[in-house]
C-alpha cells in the first residue's frame, strides 16, 4: 500500500469584508496557499466583478461565487421555505425578508449585460 498526500480540506480563508482590503496583497496571500478552488461569498455582484478582477492573477482553477451560502451554513441566515427554494425564487424571499438587498439586486442585469458583452467581445476575437 502506498502512502498518499493528502491535499489540506481548507487553504486559507479572508473574510469577505475587503474593500478597504489592499488587492494586490489579498490575491498574493491567496495565491501563496496554492488553492485549486476558491469559493468568493461577497454577495453578487461584489464576488463576481472580484473573480473577474482576481481570477488571471491566480493558479486555481475553479472560482465560485457562493454569496450568502456561507452565512447560512454557519445559521446566521435562514433558508428560504421549501415553495420557494423548489420554484426557483429564493432570491424573491430574501428580498422581501431583507429590502436592504435591493440596491444590490438591481445592480443584476447591469452585471448580466456586461458579461454578455464581455463575453461576445472575446468571441469576436
Amino acid at each position: 500500500m502506498s502512502a498518499r498526500k493528502r491535499a489540506p480540506l481548507l487553504a486559507g480563508y479572508h473574510h469577505g469584508y475587503i474593500r478597504d482590503a489592499d488587492p494586490g496583497a489579498l490575491a498574493a496571500e491567496i495565491e501563496a496557499a496554492r488553492p485549486d478552488i476558491v469559493l468568493a461569498g461577497m454577495g453578487a455582484p461584489m464576488q463576481e466583478f472580484w473573480i473577474r478582477d482576481n481570477a488571471p492573477k491566480l493558479s486555481a482553477s475553479v472560482f465560485i461565487g457562493v454569496g450568502g451560502s456561507f452565512d447560512v451554513f454557519a445559521g446566521e441566515t435562514k433558508r428560504a421555505p421549501e415553495f420557494f427554494r423548489k420554484t426557483g425564487l429564493e432570491w424573491a424571499h430574501r428580498l422581501a425578508t431583507a429590502p436592504s438587498r435591493a440596491k444590490r439586486m438591481t445592480a443584476l442585469p447591469a452585471f448580466l449585460a456586461a458579461a454578455a458583452w464581455d463575453a461576445l467581445k472575446h468571441r469576436l476575437k
